[in-house]
């Protein structure tokens, strides 16, 4: 199973946690690791992270 979890960065060691959890113990597929980015400043910022 694919999955994305989403939270504020307020939770991003908590989302990493998460996120190993379901691809080791379930062997899910993580279709993208948002929190291997910045915090972004700006809309264009924003955009480029969306995009990926």
């Amino acid at each position: 199973m694919k999955f994305y979890v989403a939270s504020g960065f307020q939770n991003k060691e908590l989302v990493k946690r998460i996120g190993k959890d379901l691809q080791n113990k379930l062997q899910w597929q993580l279709t993208y690791d948002w929190t291997r980015n910045e915090r972004a400043e700006t809309k264009e910022d924003l955009a480029e992270i969306g995009k990926k």
